[in-house]
C-alpha cells in the first residue's frame, strides 16, 4: 500500500477543464436541486417578466421591501456587531463599513438569500446548482464620496467582450 495521496484525477467523475470557456454550459458542481422555483413568488408573471427584462438589460435589479420591517431590524441589529472599522482604501470607501461573508456571519440575512423572488431570478439566469459565493453588507456613512463606476469581475484575465 502506498501513502501517495490521490490527485483526484483518478476519480471517474473527474472532468479536465483546460480553459474558462470549458466552464460554460457545464454543471461541474453536480446538481443538488434544492433551489425554489418561480411558482412560489408572490408577484404576477407579468411583473416577474418586467423585472427579469430589467435585470437582463441593465445588469441589476432593486427589489423593494421584500421582507418586513421587523426582519430588517433584526438584520441591522445583527450587522452592528460586525460593523467596526471603516474601509481600507478609497475604492472600498474610507467612510464605508463592510461585512464580507454575510451568510457565514449573519443568520438574520438569510431571508434575502433564500427569498423566493430572489431565487426565481437566480434560477432563470444561473445554471443548476449555482452556489452563492459572495454576499456583503455595505454601510455607507454620511459624506462618503461615490465609488468609481466599475464592474466586479475585472480581476478575471479573460479579455472583453466575453460572456458575463
Amino acid at each position: 500500500m502506498t501513502d501517495i495521496p490521490s490527485s483526484g484525477r483518478d476519480d471517474k467523475q473527474f472532468k479536465q477543464i483546460d480553459n474558462v470557456l470549458d466552464y460554460q454550459n457545464q454543471d461541474l458542481a453536480r446538481t443538488h436541486g434544492f433551489t425554489k422555483t418561480e411558482g412560489e413568488i408572490s408577484i404576477s408573471s407579468e411583473e416577474f417578466e418586467r423585472q427579469h427584462q430589467q435585470l437582463m438589460e441593465q445588469g441589476y435589479l432593486i427589489l423593494n421591501r421584500i421582507v418586513d420591517n421587523d426582519q430588517v431590524a433584526k438584520v441591522r441589529a445583527e450587522a452592528e456587531v460586525h460593523l467596526g472599522h471603516l474601509g481600507r482604501n478609497s475604492f472600498e470607501g474610507e467612510r464605508a463599513q463592510r461585512i464580507y461573508g454575510v451568510p457565514e456571519k449573519m443568520r438574520a440575512a438569510d431571508c434575502f438569500v433564500e427569498h423566493p423572488l430572489v431565487l426565481a431570478h437566480l434560477d432563470r439566469v444561473m445554471q443548476p446548482s449555482y452556489l452563492l459565493s459572495q454576499a456583503q453588507v455595505i454601510n455607507i456613512q454620511d459624506q462618503s464620496p461615490a465609488q468609481p463606476l466599475h464592474t466586479d469581475d475585472n480581476f478575471y484575465r479573460v479579455s472583453r467582450p466575453r460572456p458575463a
